[in-house]
């Protein structure tokens, strides 16, 4: 068997692993990062440089997307000894989008079963997924929600008492609604609910359904049977109760928002369409697995997760799709 390390004990490091032919012996993980080093990653130990080497890799793979660090460390490894191939990440990158690849897996799959209904993305930054989803389904209405000015305070409080972390506020605040409509191939298509989510569905007048959504969120506790129990889903009614979806891109990053988009969205898919959720197996953004945790526990649903560097998951609705239409 191939005797490798990973250089990198974070995300990407986690995914890289999950890709690994099942002829090759993972040693370790390597860091720089002291407070990294002795502790134990997907049931591997992190190791310094120095103490990995000692255990004479073949390989050793760059588990890092800046292509600078990964040259410099590059340059570490071999000031420091090593003669085997260093594979550097980017590499890979440049000629493969998992993401990107799944998303256009799952457009062919919706056109060629003819399923109906609009595409939407809760999460959307400055508009480079939602692009792609707009040219995969030029014909169809794409709901775009997001501040777009960056996360919420109510939701930054909400994840610190989730997860106990606290994320920075103007994380994504450089876009707007202009910068995402001028990148979308078909903009005519496109339908911006500006705002902070679920409130931001009011704009959608008369639909109860975003009423309880909101509901719904409010109502999320500390003790998780009272999460479970509060996220249940609800039947859309009001006057919008026929806006369905066969495709949501799910990526606002923290808990709050990700519960209230199940809350929402879920029940609004057509059968046979599907959540693309980002982040759900994220180093960074746990709440978003918590929170989709939750919302399937109590619905008795499952996720599929995929093998992009972000750790995407999907969510399909089963059942008998009308394609009459």
């Amino acid at each position: 068997m191939k005797r490798v390390a990973i250089f990198g004990a974070g995300q990407a490091g986690a995914m890289v692993k999950t890709w690994l032919p099942g002829d090759t012996e993972l040693l370790c993980f390597i860091d720089n990062y002291k407070e990294k080093q002795g502790l134990c990653m997907e049931g591997c130990p992190v190791l310094g440089p120095e103490e990995a080497l000692r255990l004479q890799p073949e390989e050793i793979l760059l588990a890092m997307l800046n292509r600078e660090a990964a040259q410099a460390v590059r340059t570490q490894l071999r000031e420091s000894g090593f003669r085997g191939p260093c594979v550097d990440l980017e590499a890979f990158r440049t000629i493969q989008d998992v993401r990107l690849s799944a998303l256009r897996l799952q457009a062919r799959e919706i056109e060629e079963r003819n399923l109906p209904g609009d595409v939407a993305e809760l999460g959307v930054y400055q508009g480079v997924f939602a692009a792609e989803i707009n040219r995969l389904f030029p014909r169809r209405r794409l709901w775009l929600f997001d501040t777009f000015e960056g996360f919420h305070p109510r939701d930054l409080d909400m994840e610190a008492e989730q997860t106990g972390v606290r994320k920075p506020r103007k994380s994504f605040a450089d876009t707007t609604v202009e910068l995402v409509r001028a990148r979308l191939p078909y903009p005519e298509q496109a339908r911006f609910v500006k705002g902070y989510f679920p409130e931001s569905l009011q704009q959608l007048e008369g639909d109860e359904g975003c009423f309880e959504a909101m509901r719904n969120l409010h109502k999320v506790e500390k003790n998780t049977d009272k999460a479970e129990n509060s996220s249940k889903a609800q039947r859309p009614t009001g006057t919008h109760a026929d806006l369905r979806f066969a495709l949501v891109s799910l990526d606002p990053d923290l808990y709050a928002p990700t519960l209230a988009g199940l809350q929402y969205f879920y029940p609004r898919l057509v059968p046979g369409g599907r959540i693309l959720i980002h982040d759900y197996t994220s180093c960074q953004f746990e709440g978003v697995k918590k929170a989709v945790d939750q919302y399937c526990r109590a619905q008795g649903l499952f996720v599929l997760p995929l093998m992009d560097l972000h750790g995407t998951a999907v969510l399909l609705k089963q059942g008998v799709a009308d394609t009459s239409s």
